[in-house]
């Protein structure tokens, strides 16, 4: 995920630090690494215990949260626990039932659903190369997309 990321947007991503790993990402990382090219490796920082005292050889005070030992006063929203609702778990996908989607490579589609409120909508991709997509939504039934 690290190198597509770095990959899609070299000069906008100088580093990646990770904060408070678990040991796991680290044997993870040790054994992942040589598969990736140093110039990416160099960017990718992981950060154990005792991260504090680490971090600010990479990230200036005056630019590091209040609540990561900086002198930044922003309100950081901490991720919370996400529990999937059992009730729309997919036990078998039927392929008959799905409508295909076929884009050629270097090409693009704009896929436009309207919902009803608390109508659900799922997508179900199966591909063997990368791709990109892209969700927007809009309370209005006309968006302009910039090309």
């Amino acid at each position: 995920m690290w190198g597509t990321l770095i990959e899609q947007y070299p000069y906008l991503i100088s580093k990646i630090l990770v904060i408070n790993s678990p040991t796991f990402m680290n044997v993870l990382w040790t054994a992942c690494s040589a598969f990736i090219p140093a110039e990416y490796r160099r960017k990718i920082i992981l950060f154990g215990e005792k991260w504090q005292e680490k971090i600010t050889a990479h990230v200036t005070l005056p630019y590091l949260p209040i609540s990561y030992g900086g002198y930044l006063d922003v309100n950081i929203k901490h991720p919370t626990p996400f529990d999937i609702n059992s009730q729309f778990a997919i036990t078998q996908i039927n392929d008959d039932s799905l409508e295909t989607l076929i884009v050629p490579a270097g090409g693009y589609t704009i896929q436009t659903f309207y919902l009803k409120q608390d109508e659900v909508l799922e997508f179900y991709m199966f591909h063997d190369q990368e791709f990109t997509m892209n969700i927007f939504f809009s309370e209005s039934k006309r968006v302009k997309i910039a090309k």
